[in-house]
C-alpha cells in the first residue's frame, strides 16, 4: 500500500481466543480443563458449579462462559458446603497422616469413605499404603473462604497453563498470521495501528518485537504476571463474593480501546465473540456507529464458521439494542468466516489489498496459508 493511502489513518485491532486458536495454540478452556493446572477436585462450592455446567463436554465452551458462570454461581449457584461438619471435623482431626490400609477402603469409617467418595482423599506411596488429605489447612476454612482460595487457584492455574501453551510457539500457516502481516504493513507504510488483544499471550515472532509498541493487554499478560480474570461489575446481596469482579483484581487497568474504536478509520475485530462481560468495552462504539452520531467507518469481524456467525450477530444486535441492521447500513462492515479462507484464498487476497497494494508482498503469505483449518477460532 502505497504511503499516501494510509498516511493519518487509524487501525485499531481486536483479538479474543480465537486468535490464538486460530495460530494453533492450544489455549482454549477445554484445553484447561484437561490440564493439570486446573484445579477442578477443589472443595469448593464454585468448583462444584463449575464441575456441573456443561454435561454434554467443552468442545465449544469458551472463556466467556467460564467469566459468565462465576456471574450466575454468585446470583443463582448452589453455595451450601461441599463438606459436613463431620468431614471438617475429620480433616482437622488427621490432618496429614495415614487415614486408612489402602488395600481395605470397605472397612474405612463412614466419614472417610464419604470423603474418598468425593475424591478428595490421594492415594499415596509416599507413606507406605496410605490416603492422605489434600488442601488440608482450606479444608477446615468455611465455604465462602475456600471459594476464594478455588477462585485463586483458577487464576494462578490459568496463568500458569497459558503460559506453558505459548511456548509451543504459534503457527504461520493461518489466516490470523496474515493479519498481523497486514497490520504491520499499514504500520509500516504511515498508517497508525493499535491492537488490544484480550488474550494474555504475546504476538507470534516476529510481531512481538515489530508490533508490540502498539499493544494493549486489555486483561494483562502472562508476560507480565498480570494477568485479570473474572466477571463484570454486579450487584450481590452481600460482598462475599466481590472478589469475582474483575474490577476488584488489583492489576485491573482498563486500556483506552474505547477511544481508538471512536477514532479509528478502520476496524478489525479478530476471535472475539463480544461476550457480555466485555459489554463496557464496545457498547458505546458499536451504539454510536449504528444510531448515534458517526463517521462511517470499515469494521471487519473475523470468526470460525456459520455458527459463529450467527453468535456474533446476536451480540451485536445486543450491543446496539437490536440496531443490527443500522450498523450495517451506516458502515462498511463484514463478518468473515475462516473456515471459509482456508478453502478460498481469493478472499483473503481481496481481504489483504486493501492494507498491501503490491501484490509481491501478498503471495508469499497466501501460498503458505493452510488449506484447511483444524482450530477452533471463535
Amino acid at each position: 500500500m502505497n504511503e499516501s493511502r494510509v498516511n493519518n489513518k487509524k487501525l485499531v485491532l481486536v483479538i479474543g481466543n480465537g486468535f490464538d486458536l486460530d495460530l494453533g495454540l492450544k489455549t482454549s478452556y477445554k484445553d484447561f480443563c484437561e490440564s493439570q493446572y486446573c484445579p477442578s477436585k477443589f472443595p469448593a462450592p464454585l468448583i462444584r458449579h463449575l464441575n456441573q455446567k456443561w454435561p454434554n463436554g467443552k468442545d465449544s465452551v469458551r472463556w466467556y462462559d467460564l467469566e459468565n458462570e462465576f456471574l450466575n454461581y454468585v446470583k443463582i449457584g448452589d453455595k451450601s458446603d461441599v463438606l459436613s461438619k463431620d468431614e471438617i471435623e475429620y480433616v482437622k482431626k488427621h490432618g496429614d497422616y495415614q487415614l486408612c490400609n489402602k488395600l481395605n477402603y470397605l472397612g474405612c469409617d463412614e466419614t472417610f469413605q464419604s470423603l474418598y467418595n468425593k475424591g478428595y482423599l490421594n492415594i499415596t506411596d509416599r507413606i507406605p499404603r496410605a490416603a492422605t488429605i489434600p488442601f488440608r489447612e482450606e479444608l477446615a476454612f468455611n465455604s465462602i473462604q475456600r471459594d476464594k482460595k478455588s477462585f485463586d487457584l483458577i487464576h494462578e492455574g490459568v496463568a500458569s497453563f497459558i503460559t506453558k501453551a505459548a511456548e509451543a510457539g504459534a503457527c504461520t500457516d493461518r489466516v490470523a498470521f496474515a493479519i498481523l502481516f497486514c497490520a504491520s504493513q499499514f504500520s509500516e507504510t504511515g498508517g497508525k495501528v493499535a491492537i488490544h488483544s484480550f488474550n494474555y499471550t504475546p504476538l507470534p515472532s516476529p510481531y512481538d518485537n515489530s508490533l508490540e509498541k502498539n499493544m494493549f493487554y486489555v486483561h494483562g499478560s502472562c508476560k507480565k504476571k498480570n494477568i485479570v480474570l473474572g466477571t463484570k461489575e454486579f450487584e450481590a446481596p452481600n460482598e462475599d463474593y466481590d472478589f469475582l469482579q474483575k474490577a476488584f483484581d488489583v492489576n485491573h487497568n482498563p486500556s483506552s480501546i474505547l477511544d481508538d474504536l471512536q477514532n479509528a478509520d478502520d476496524v478489525i475485530i479478530f476471535g472475539h465473540s463480544l461476550g457480555e462481560n466485555d459489554d463496557p468495552y464496545f457498547r458505546d462504539f458499536f451504539q454510536q456507529q449504528a444510531v448515534g452520531r458517526k463517521v462511517k467507518k470499515r469494521i471487519t469481524i473475523f470468526t470460525k464458521s456459520q455458527e459463529s456467525e450467527i453468535e456474533i450477530k446476536r451480540s451485536l444486535q445486543r450491543l446496539t439494542g437490536r440496531h443490527l441492521t443500522e450498523l450495517r447500513v451506516n458502515n462498511d462492515m463484514t463478518i468473515i468466516k475462516t473456515d471459509d479462507l482456508y478453502g478460498n484464498h481469493k478472499s483473503l487476497m481481496r481481504f489483504m489489498k486493501q492494507y498491501i497494494q503490491d501484490e509481491r508482498y501478498i503471495i508469499p503469505v497466501i501460498k503458505e496459508l493452510k488449506t484447511t483449518n483444524n482450530s477452533n477460532t471463535k
